[in-house]
């Protein structure tokens, strides 16, 4: 027989599962939404706002990025600036269990799709945590984000388990989510659990905007 206390916890877990649920539908639809215009005027203000960070981490910055996936703001534009540069990307492979290994990238790197998820990844030499705390900036992906830090992933958890162990291991690089202008939400806007890892800070078309975590 469940102890009363662990029946209501788990009552509180799943209802904060389907309000995850409910607002990630809710958003993706907008973001899908998006008409092209306001879709290129703001993705040309975040690149904008990223070449001041790649400027400000030195001539030839390192920095870890996701590859987007469907209506994703989409911030190859910029990595290929980095890595044209002479600056070097690398991005994120899903392995088994849940986790994320990363690997080199360049405009020219090849692509195929995922065995684990529906995202296109390069077939390059797997790396682990150590490529990405070597870097000057970690960007992620996030279907929206708090005024207090909180993230809303698309609910698989590979960058959770993944900033928790960099965390673990010794902090690593400034993380930074990159957002459409409306998914920068209000504090509590949606639920945080224990397991939900917090950003440093977002950035969306009005600027960089760090949270003091």
């Amino acid at each position: 027989m469940s102890h009363p206390t662990s029946s209501y916890a788990s009552g509180l877990h799943a209802e904060a599962l389907e309000r995850k649920a409910a607002l990630r539908r809710d958003l993706r639809a907008r973001r899908r939404a998006l008409e092209p215009h306001v879709r290129e005027r703001e993705m040309a203000a975040v690149i904008g706002h990223l070449r001041a960070l790649a400027t400000a981490a030195g001539e030839r910055p390192r920095v870890a990025a996701y590859l987007p996936v469907g209506a994703e703001p989409d911030v190859r534009p910029y990595l290929a600036e980095v890595a044209r540069a002479g600056g070097s990307v690398v991005v994120p492979v899903c392995l088994p269990e849940w986790r994320l290994a990363w690997t080199e990238w360049t405009p020219e790197t090849e692509l195929v799709r995922s065995e684990r998820a529906w995202v296109d990844e390069p077939e390059g030499e797997r790396h682990g945590p150590e490529a990405v705390a070597a870097a000057d900036l970690l960007l992620v992906p996030a279907q929206a984000i708090d005024t207090a830090g909180g993230r809303l992933g698309q609910g698989g958890g590979y960058y959770d388990r993944f900033l928790e162990q960099l965390r673990a291991d010794g902090g690593g690089p400034e993380v930074l989510a990159v957002v459409y202008e409306h998914e920068l939400l209000p504090a509590g806007e949606f639920p945080t659990e224990s397991t939900d890892q917090p950003v440093d800070g977002v950035v969306t078309a009005s600027g960089v905007r760090r949270f003091g975590l």
